[in-house]
């Protein structure tokens, strides 16, 4: 727990110097439990996740970083010690405008994910993501179409193709569906997700749906909910696995977080 209270420190550091320097970093902490129910005789996991994030805009918002560092603590009573390892995501996009109702977005996304602190491993999962992403915009709001390749290069080896089809309406509503396919012949994997999002000026709400290539798995649904007060982002969300499987029950992994945007 010593090494928990460092971080959290840490971040109330941070904290303070976005305040000071005006900087825009959001600073939170989450708590999630996988499969509260023990169903299908599995164990309950809680999860506490302090995060950290930046973003920033430059060339008049054309040009975009974001990074974003969360630390996981598996708080399973099973483990002698306490668990804890990290993800970090860095992102840089750049927004073309063609013409009027036109914009193409190029994106590079570096997910380092897994890395364990304690108990040490090295079993860390890099994964670099280019994309890119067409938007036509109307009255109505805009239409999308974003392609990526996952590119496993540490902890494996692999390239996905994922493709994206959604429109963003301008009174809050939003759709996307998202097909998952391997580029390797040899593998079948393939996944389908789709989102219904709403949103306002206090809130937003979500739910995603995602279909995986074994059937008999059912669907995973996660309902998504955001409430904006002030400078705080509250929420709260709950994932049901195995919706409609063949075997087994419904697995219910219910989290809320709390955030401070500067």
């Amino acid at each position: 727990m010593k090494k928990c209270f460092i971080f959290l420190c840490v971040l109330v550091l941070l904290a303070g110097i976005a305040v000071a320097e005006d900087i825009g970093l959001t600073v939170g902490v989450d708590f999630s439990v996988d499969n509260v129910t023990n169903a299908n005789d599995g164990k309950m996991g809680p999860i506490l996740m302090p995060s950290i994030a930046y973003d920033t805009h430059f060339l008049d918002d054309a040009l975009n970083f974001t990074t974003e560092l969360d630390y996981y603590f598996d708080l399973t009573p099973d483990f002698k010690d306490l668990a804890q390892y990290l993800d970090l995501d860095l992102t840089l996009g750049y927004t073309l405008n063609l013409g009027r109702a036109s914009t193409l977005l190029l994106e590079a996304d570096n997910l380092f994910e897994g890395f364990k602190i304690s108990p040490r491993s090295d079993d860390i999962t890099g994964t670099f993501t280019p994309s890119i992403k067409f938007t036509q915009n109307t009255d109505i709001g805009g239409t999308y179409v974003k392609v990526s390749t996952p590119i496993c290069y540490i902890g494996g080896k692999g390239i996905l193709l994922r493709s994206r089809l959604g429109w963003d309406s301008t009174f809050g509503l939003g759709i996307w569906a998202q097909l998952d396919s391997s580029l390797d012949p040899s593998k079948l994997y393939q996944g389908l997700r789709a989102n219904v999002s709403y949103g306002a000026d206090s809130f937003d709400f979500d739910v995603t749906a995602r279909v995986y290539n074994d059937l008999d798995d059912g669907i995973e649904i996660k309902p998504n909910v955001n409430i904006y007060i002030g400078a705080f982002n509250f929420n709260a969300y709950c994932t049901f696995g195995g919706v409609a499987a063949k075997g087994g029950d419904v697995t219910i992994s219910p989290g809320v977080g709390i955030y401070f945007n500067f």
